[in-house]
């Protein structure tokens, strides 16, 4: 007999009232088709989203909780090189989540998410109905970055959606949505983190607990500031980086490029933040350029995108090693 253990859901810490709510809701079977979870970054929405959609796609659901292990529950939580779940019917809707030619684009979505992502990744896929048989769930991330022809192009289906589809759009700034989009979602709030909830989540994340603990007291519920405020405290080790990435991208021999890849050999943690910070420097470097975008300013565009790409890559569980080296082969191929 399989065990009923809610999936994700279960290792949520911190949320107990937003995760109750979804709980009950799936227990009676009355779930909304559209949820809106609102609250700042770093506080678990997207988590709960994950967790949400393995209840709603688990081959094993009891009183509505996941089961956690069947395959489709793995393949929610699994991803692929670019960052995005391998579940056929758990798509996700984020500004620059695909290739500009994968939805119909000439350009990077740089500003806004686009109504070509929404036409390609939701309206053309929600007529042919579930892969897998079960439901069909789509996660908009940063709902607020939604253009206005793109919110306007959901909206006939957030309102009139076909049997077992459920969308969950997150946001740190519900201000900002059409007041009709907000009118056709249940809001679920997400309230800031308790500070021994961000220590315990940095401490699982490989860091020390005195560092956490000094962190957390600052970080205003969010695990994301607390995050930060550790990279704060590595920013001679992020300077030197970053110098490493520059060498690399100039160095012609390409030597440098592979001393700078063997650097984040087996160590996701470090990539993660060395890239982080890399794209933070090519977004002041864009920013240089005042009117017309200077070769210079549209190069670190470019540059920026495909780092980004690469930071999808390392949250799918990419090896480090390799995507530094294909992220330094294709930056040194930018005009």
């Amino acid at each position: 007999m399989t065990t009923v253990s809610g999936g994700t859901l279960d290792s949520v810490l911190g949320q107990a009232t937003a995760v109750g709510t979804l709980r009950r809701a799936l227990g009676s079977d009355r779930l909304h088709h559209a949820l809106l979870f609102e609250g700042t970054a770093g506080v678990g929405k997207s988590f709960v989203a994950e967790g949400l959609a393995q209840a709603l796609l688990c081959d094993d659901r009891r009183e509505g909780l996941a089961c956690g292990v069947c395959v489709p529950c793995i393949k929610v939580l699994r991803r692929d090189s670019n960052g995005r779940s391998v579940h056929p019917d758990f798509a996700t809707v984020a500004r620059a989540m695909y290739d500009p030619a994968t939805i119909g684009r000439k350009t990077q979505e740089t500003q806004d998410i686009s109504v070509d992502q929404v036409r390609t990744v939701v309206l053309a896929r929600i007529s042919l109905g579930p892969v897998l048989g079960r439901g069909r769930v789509f996660l908009v991330r940063d709902a607020d970055e939604l253009s206005t022809s793109a919110a306007n192009a959901l909206l006939k289906t957030l309102e009139e959606p076909p049997p077992r589809t459920y969308f969950v759009l997150t946001t740190t700034r519900p201000g900002e949505l059409l007041p009709t989009i907000r009118s056709r979602t249940q809001h679920i709030r997400f309230a800031p983190l308790p500070d021994d909830v961000v220590t315990r989540l940095l401490v699982r994340e490989g860091h020390e607990q005195a560092a956490a603990e000094a962190v957390a007291r600052d970080a205003q519920g969010s695990l994301s500031i607390a995050r930060d405020k550790l990279r704060g405290t590595a920013k001679e080790a992020v300077d030197t980086w970053i110098s490493a990435m520059e060498d690399a991208l100039k160095d012609k021999t390409f030597a440098s490029a592979l001393k700078a890849s063997e650097a984040s050999k087996g160590s996701r943690d470090a990539a993660a933040l060395g890239l982080e910070a890399f794209a933070a420097h090519l977004v002041d470097e864009a920013r240089k350029s005042v009117g017309e975008p200077t070769a210079q300013a549209l190069r670190a565009a470019e540059r920026y995108v495909r780092v980004q790409k690469a930071l999808r890559q390392l949250d799918g569980n990419g090896s480090p090693q390799l995507v530094m080296e294909a992220l330094l082969a294709d930056l040194r191929s930018t005009p």
